[in-house]
C-alpha cells in the first residue's frame, strides 16, 4: 500500500486506497500555538461551530492541536460529500446563533481537563507564547465576537491553508468552492525563554518528566524509539519502579522539537526514576548504541507503513507534511531515511537532550547538577510598595514600568512591555500573563490600598490585551504563580 498526490482546484488532496467506506479528513494549518493569548480558544470554538449543524448517522469529529486543525468522518461517497458540504459552507458563514452555546460547551469541556506536563514544560521552556499556551485558559471564549470569529475564520479556513486526505476503494472528489482563496501560513518559529543548561522545576505533577528542545531532523524520531525501549526495559521490565514510561517529540516549529520523557512514580521512588533515566542517557552517550536497535526501528516502522489497520493515520502524516511543505516521500523514500540515520546522530541527538534538560517534578529531587530556572531580573522602574494583608512576607510591588513580588526568600520582576494577556473580574481580581512565563494573579482585597494598585495595573495594560469577565458566577479560580521555580 502506498499514498498518491493529486488536487482539488488547487488544493493537494493525498489519497490511500483501502476496501470499505470512505474516510475523509479537512486539515487547516491553524491550532492553539497561533492563538495570542487574550483570542486562546478561538480556533477550538469555530472547530465546534463548524460542526454544530451536522444532524448524521454517521462517525465524524473535530480536533484542533497546536498547529493543525482537523475535521474527519466515515461513511459512504454520499455521506461524505454532505459532510464536506456542510463543514465548509459552516466556516464560510459562522452559525451566529450558536456561539454562545458552543462557547458554554467549551467551558464545561475545560472544567474536565487536567494538568498536562507536555503543556507545562513547553511553557517554562517557550514561555507564554506560542506551544506554551497549550495549557492556558481559553480567554476567547469569555466574550466571543462574531466579528473576530469571522475574520478568524476567512483568515485561516481557507483553501490556501488546507490539505484534503482520504481513504476507500477510489479516490474522494472534494468540492471546496464554498471556502474563500486566503493565503498559505506557514510555521512561526518558536523564541526559547529559558536559558541553555540543565534545569529542576517542581510543581504539583504526578510524576516526571524530562524534556528539551532538539533539532526536529530525522534522528528525532528513532531517538524517542531507542530511549522509549531502554527505558522500559531498566525501569518497568528490571527494577519494577513504574507502570509506564513514555518518549515523545512534539513539533515546535520546522527546525525545532521537544523531545520529552514522561513516567508515572510513587512520591517516594521519583529520585530512584530520575536517577534511572539519568544513567540510561549517559549510556547512550558514552557506550553508544547499537546498530541492532537501529535495524528495530527500521523494521518497526516499515511492519507500520505496511500494516493496512494504520493506513489513515499514515496518510494523515503524509497529508500533515504537505500542509507544512515539507518534502513528498514515498514508503521506500521513508524506510531508506530512516535506515541511513547512523549511530553517532542518535548519540548526538541524545547528548544534546542531556545537556539541556528541564526536569519537571513534585518534588524529592537532589540532583544538584541541575540548575534552578531563573527569576526575571528586568528592572521594573520605581516601585510602590502593597503589603500582603494575609502574609505579611509578601509584597506586590507597582513599578513605572512592570510588576514584581517580594517575598523574604525571592523577588521577581516582570516588565508591562511584555505582557501577553490579562483577565480581570469585577471582583477586583487581576491575572497577567508575561511573555518569558511568569503569571501573576492580585486581587484587591488582599492588599492596603489594593484597588490603587490595580487601577495602576489596569492603565498599565494595553486594552487589547485584556479579557473582562463580567459576571462574578464565572469567575474562574486563580491559576497558580508560575515561572519562579527552584
Amino acid at each position: 500500500m502506498t499514498y498518491e498526490y493529486m488536487s482539488a482546484g488547487e488544493v493537494p488532496v493525498v489519497w490511500a486506497p483501502v476496501e470499505g467506506p470512505h474516510t475523509v479528513g479537512l486539515s487547516f494549518r491553524v491550532g492553539i500555538a497561533d492563538e495570542p493569548l487574550p483570542v486562546r480558544g478561538v480556533t477550538h470554538l469555530i472547530e465546534h461551530l463548524a460542526l454544530s449543524g451536522l444532524d448524521v448517522d454517521f462517525p465524524f469529529n473535530g480536533a484542533t492541536g497546536p498547529d493543525i486543525t482537523t475535521f474527519t468522518a466515515r461513511g459512504s461517497e454520499t455521506e461524505m460529500r454532505h459532510f464536506v458540504a456542510s463543514v465548509t459552507s459552516a466556516l464560510a458563514g459562522l452559525p451566529a446563533d450558536r456561539v454562545a452555546t458552543e462557547a458554554r460547551v467549551l467551558e464545561a469541556e475545560a472544567q474536565q481537563r487536567g494538568r498536562s506536563t507536555t503543556a507545562l514544560s513547553a511553557q517554562i521552556l517557550l514561555g507564554n507564547r506560542r506551544h506554551g499556551l497549550l495549557d492556558a485558559p481559553e480567554l476567547g471564549l469569555v466574550t466571543p465576537d462574531a466579528r473576530r470569529l469571522a475574520w478568524w475564520a476567512g483568515h485561516w479556513f481557507n483553501r490556501a491553508n488546507l490539505v484534503c486526505w482520504s481513504t476507500g476503494p477510489t479516490p474522494f472528489a472534494f468540492e471546496l468552492d464554498a471556502l474563500p482563496a486566503g493565503t498559505r501560513a506557514p510555521l512561526r518559529s518558536v523564541r526559547p525563554e529559558l536559558d541553555e543548561g540543565r534545569h529542576v522545576f517542581h510543581e504539583r505533577v504526578d510524576g516526571l518528566s524530562v524534556a528539551a528542545i532538539v533539532p526536529d531532523a530525522g534522528a528525532v524520531g528513532v531517538t524517542a524509539a531507542v530511549l522509549q525501549r531502554r527505558l522500559f526495559e531498566e525501569l518497568r521490565e528490571r527494577r519494577g519502579l513504574v507502570y509506564g514510561v513514555h518518549v515523545r517529540p512534539m513539533r515546535l516549529d520546522l527546525d525545532r522539537a521537544m523531545l520529552q520523557i514522561t513516567s508515572d512514580a510513587a512520591d517516594a521512588q521519583l529520585d530512584d526514576v530520575a536517577e534511572g533515566i539519568q544513567v540510561e542517557l549517559a549510556r547512550v552517550i558514552h557506550k553508544g548504541v547499537a546498530e541492532d536497535e537501529l535495524d528495530r526501528y527500521v523494521e518497526q516502522l516499515g511492519r507500520h507503513l505496511a500494516d493496512p489497520m494504520q493506513r489513515v493515520g499514515v496518510v494523515v502524516d503524509a497529508a500533515d507534511r504537505e500542509l507544512l511543505g515539507k518534502p513528498r516521500r514515498r514508503f521506500d523514500e521513508i524506510v531508506a531515511r530512516a535506515r541511513a540515520i547512523g549511530v553517532d546522530e542518535v548519540t548526538a541527538m541524545v547528548d544534546r537532550f542531556r545537556e539541556n534538560q528541564l526536569l519537571l517534578t513534585a518534588g524529592g529531587i537532589r540532583d544538584r547538577r541541575f540548575m534552578p530556572v531563573p527569576d526575571p531580573l528586568a528592572d521594573i522602574g520605581p516601585v510602590q510598595d502593597f503589603p500582603h494583608s494575609l502574609d505579611p512576607s509578601r509584597v506586590v510591588q507597582l513599578g513605572t514600568a512592570g510588576l514584581g513580588v517580594r517575598t523574604d526568600r525571592s523577588e521577581l520582576r516582570a516588565p508591562f512591555a511584555d505582557v501577553v494577556g490579562m483577565a480581570t473580574h469585577p471582583d477586583g481580581q487581576r491575572i497577567v500573563w508575561f511573555g518569558e512565563g511568569t503569571v501573576l494573579c492580585v486581587h484587591a482585597d488582599d492588599h492596603a490600598d489594593g484597588w490603587d494598585l490595580v487601577n495602576g495595573i489596569d492603565r498599565s495594560v494595553p486594552e487589547e490585551l485584556v479579557v473582562h469577565h463580567t459576571d462574578p458566577a464565572r469567575t474562574a479560580p486563580p491559576p497558580p504563580l508560575v515561572g519562579t521555580g527552584s
